[in-house]
């Protein structure tokens, strides 16, 4: 049973005192705990029936589009790890109410499929990484059906809990593996309002490639599962700050 099925069986009322007291907790956190308290706000008042015109999965685009983006028009985006385009994506909101575009990429060929049905942005299939002409990449075709990706990038213990999921269906291709710094070329993005970077373990090794010189980006979610400092490191490096934690990613911006 999913966070928010679990509270669809809670009253109203039970539902909104449960949100006062996780509000009142988040004042006094800060750092990867605040993630888990915002994603627990989020599933309650999904199931108390707000926020409907958002898609992510702990409210990352509300947040974004209320507290950085100030609810622009026009932005782009790349959203790296874009799954089906729909379920739990942090881009869809800007694209469908405030007319953004942008790029999101998708290895798995399945979820790709999916995506170009339902987004109209440009998509892409293709694993983004430190190049390579292949590598083994998992695709969980039941289960935890979003914890795909390549699979020397998957932590040993979050591989083990993946394939302890009693649905669990897998399927390893080998496949070749791209720059971001060449597939933001070969599209002609020069600037960027907000990149999602979701690639299950793989995030430094994109972000290791991105053309920190060239693309200015204003704001970054980035997946940290395992609250490694390597990448608040790295990001501060490249003149980024956290501003907030969100579920399991990181939220930078531009100093």
């Amino acid at each position: 049973m999913t966070m928010p099925e679990f509270y669809s069986e809670y009253s109203p009322q039970a539902l909104r005192d449960l949100r006062e007291t996780l509000v009142g907790q988040l004042k006094h956190v800060f750092g990867p705990s605040r993630g888990g308290l915002r994603h627990e706000i989020w599933a309650v008042e999904k199931a108390l029936g707000m926020h409907q015109q958002y898609f992510s999965q702990s409210g990352q685009d509300k947040f974004l589009n209320d507290e950085v983006l100030k609810h622009r028009t026009g932005g782009v985006f790349l959203e790296l790890g874009g799954y089906d385009g729909l379920t739990g994506s942090n881009s869809l909101f800007f694209e469908k109410e405030l007319g953004w575009t942008g790029l999101l990429i998708e290895p798995s060929p399945a979820n790709f499929a999916k995506a170009t049905s339902v987004r109209g942005c440009a998509c892409l299939n293709a694993a983004v990484g430190s190049p390579t002409p292949f590598a083994e990449f998992l695709e969980i075709r039941a289960g935890y059906t979003q914890s795909g990706g390549l699979l020397a990038n998957i932590a040993p213990d979050l591989l083990e809990r993946i394939r302890q999921h009693p649905e669990h269906d897998e399927r390893i291709a080998k496949i070749p593996v791209r720059s971001i710094r060449e597939i933001l070329a070969d599209a002609a993005i020069e600037r960027i309002d907000y990149v999602s970077l979701d690639v299950e373990g793989g995030e430094m090794a994109v972000l290791e490639e991105f053309p920190f010189e060239t693309i200015p980006v204003e704001v970054w979610t980035i997946e940290n599962i395992t609250d490694s400092p390597e990448i608040p490191s790295f990001m501060a490096g490249k003149g980024y700050e956290v501003i907030e934690f969100i579920g399991i990613d990181e939220v930078y911006r531009a100093t």
